[in-house]
């Protein structure tokens, strides 16, 4: 698999919202959020059970933010080291 395959994701911007699920839907009926795309398609869906102690609306927060933190992550890689470089040459 090539790098840029592996990069592959549905395109952002993902929003999160909570579901009225209807009983045609029942595999995704008590899901507590959604993640979707600009096309309203669900990229992710949230759970949250009686007992758990994490947040399922921060759970869907973090997805709908991958698009974004993947972007970033891809500048950083490109421009950091011109960065680095740029620093080293003012503390020279």
């Amino acid at each position: 698999m090539t790098r840029a395959a592996a990069m592959a994701h549905t395109p952002g911007p993902w929003t999160v919202e909570q579901p009225t699920w209807t009983v045609e839907q029942p595999t995704a009926h008590d899901a507590a959020f959604r993640v979707v795309d600009e096309q309203d398609v669900i990229v992710a869906l949230c759970y949250q059970q009686p007992y758990d102690t994490w947040s399922a609306g921060d759970n869907a927060n973090l997805i709908a933010a991958a698009p974004e933190l993947l972007a970033a992550h891809a500048w950083l890689r490109v421009n950091l080291a011109e960065m680095a470089a740029v620093v080293k040459n003012l503390i020279s």
